[in-house]
């Protein structure tokens, strides 16, 4: 069997990619690896819709995808619970690929996003997050000296982008963390939203966040497959 190992960690206030070293993989299982608001919870469906064609899926995708990397209570024991799935799994995760173990014997999903279209959902993800949550995030990854998140963001979508750069209703979840449940988590989840709203020098630093990358992984990640004439 053929693993690579993880190259580094990426840890943040909500997250943190050691998570993954204590998960022990098995033959089949499908890692669903998206950057946030990305499209994650529309493709733990269609995974979902796959595994469970006749529609008898017992549980939520949601709940059973779970976000593998996300800082939880010590008393959350998400890897007993995975360990106990009887069914081919699919796990969760925000961290990128070089952060986590890539196994032949896994089967590896990723959604990506124009990074604009992520910047407006990730401002109504921060406005709608619960106090109490940020409070948690923060305690948990306080002996690790990362940024905290800000307890309440005001809408000033310069501090946002600074939090992205250091970053780099059916589910209890969702009311649980957002103050109007699923409607918060979801919002609208349609593209170009950002226009009229991001300022030129908002878009120009976000540009530079995408510049390290090759310029037709850039010219995808904004137009897709079809207008570069192939598929990844």
């Amino acid at each position: 069997m053929g693993v690579r190992e993880p190259t580094r960690r990426v840890v943040a206030a909500h997250a943190d990619s050691h998570a993954w070293l204590g998960f022990a993989r098995r033959r089949g299982d499908i890692v669903i690896s998206t950057p946030p608001k990305s499209g994650t919870t529309w493709m733990q469906g269609i995974v979902a819709s796959m595994l469970w064609a006749d529609c008898d899926i017992a549980g939520i995708p949601f709940e059973l995808s779970p976000w593998l990397d996300v800082r939880r209570p010590p008393e959350s024991d998400t890897l007993s619970d995975l360990a106990a799935q009887e069914h081919r799994r699919f796990i969760t995760t925000h961290s990128p690929a070089d952060a986590i173990p890539i196994d032949d014997e896994c089967c590896y999903v990723t959604v990506h996003r124009d990074l604009r279209d992520v910047t407006m959902s990730w401002a109504n993800h921060r406005r709608e997050m619960r106090a109490e949550l940020i409070e948690l995030f923060n305690e948990l990854a306080a002996d690790d000296d990362v940024t905290p998140l800000a307890p309440v963001w005001d809408g000033d979508m310069d501090e946002l982008v600074d939090e992205m750069r250091a970053a780099s209703q059916h589910a209890e979840v969702f009311g649980s963390a957002f103050e109007n449940g699923a409607d918060g988590f979801f919002h609208r989840g349609v593209n170009r939203r950002w226009q009229g709203v991001l300022t030129d020098t908002q878009l120009e630093r976000l540009a530079e966040m995408t510049a390290a990358l090759p310029s037709d992984a850039a010219e995808w990640l904004e137009h897709g497959s079809l207008a570069l004439g192939w598929r990844p």
